[in-house]
């Protein structure tokens, strides 16, 4: 304690990450989440494939209500159209960042083995799947992707290398299509979806094997993901109503979080658990443009008398 004059004592006690100073205390800063709107979209849509951070995100293919091969970039605050894909496709699922992106299966009258390459200018044909698929989740990067469940209705787990695909390298211990996902090859989360009925089923990805991890609070299919297996973000999808529900996932459980501003099913997804982008879908009623972004804030500082 330090005394001067005939001053109150100031008292300064170092604890961890905290600094008590008589007659105040400042804990550690709390934090918020919020979601809030972007821009809109040029093209309204769902179904969509999607790559990126909040910041730079680049959305692909999806119902305008017609099957479109439009590609659009988002830099945070507009979007703006880009190279087209080579075909026109629905229910493509997507992977990397915005300048090396990757977009494989979906449905075009019927469903398709297809895989596309974007350099951030133009698309090109990757490797071809093995099995056509759709409505399945693709983690990682353009050159190291991993796939998994997906429709007809499947527990597979397959690998990209950024030219082919492998076998199936694991099994989902609960198949289903309609899913999302979050993570990488080496640390993938595969989240709720369609097993024959909406499930809150949450399994981990370690490089090998998938293991059992925490229930969703709320089942739902056609969901959108970002994020880490340690950190995690799932929100909008249908229960079988049109939800606007947000859930965060820390490596054990999830926890609710604050809604999106807007209900929609099958929104494109990118970004991380503390800064998501939620874009286009469907509100129920008409396909959507909405942009949506999620922030988790912490407050600079926190005093209590």
């Amino acid at each position: 304690a330090l005394s001067f004059g005939g001053s109150p004592a100031l008292t300064t006690t170092f604890q961890n990450e905290k600094t008590l100073l008589s007659p105040f205390t400042y804990d550690a800063a709390p934090s918020s989440d919020s979601w809030s709107n972007g821009a809109n979209m040029i093209t309204a849509r769902q179904r969509s494939g999607g790559a990126g951070t909040q910041n730079a995100t680049v959305i692909f293919g999806g119902i305008t209500p017609s099957i479109s091969n439009a590609t659009e970039e988002y830099n945070g605050s507009s979007w703006t159209g880009v190279n087209v894909l080579p075909y026109s496709i629905e229910q493509i699922s997507g992977a990397g960042t915005q300048n090396a992106a990757l977009g494989a299966g979906g449905e075009n009258v019927s469903t398709k083995a297809c895989v596309f390459e974007y350099d951030g200018t133009n698309w090109s044909a990757g490797g071809s799947l093995t099995i056509a698929r759709r409505l399945w989740a693709i983690v990682g990067t353009q050159n190291a992707a991993l796939a998994f469940g997906g429709y007809p209705l499947t527990s597979d787990t397959i690998e990209y290398n950024g030219s082919s695909w492998s076998s199936s390298v694991a099994s989902l211990s609960t198949a289903r299509y309609q899913l999302a996902g979050a993570g990488t090859p080496e640390a993938a989360l595969a989240f709720a979806g369609n097993a024959g009925g909406l499930t809150t089923a949450t399994e981990e990805y370690n490089g090998s094997s998938w293991s059992t991890g925490g229930s969703m609070i709320t089942a739902r299919n056609v969901l959108a993901g970002a994020g880490t297996q340690n950190a995690a973000l799932g929100f909008g999808g249908l229960t079988p109503s049109v939800v606007a529900c947000t859930e965060e996932y820390n490596g054990t459980a999830w926890n609710e979080q604050t809604a999106m501003l807007t209900a929609r099913m099958f929104i494109a997804g990118t970004g991380t658990a503390n800064a998501a982008l939620g874009s286009g879908g469907n509100n129920g009623s008409a396909d959507s443009g909405a942009t949506e972004e999620y922030n988790i804030e912490t407050d600079l500082c926190s005093a209590t008398p």
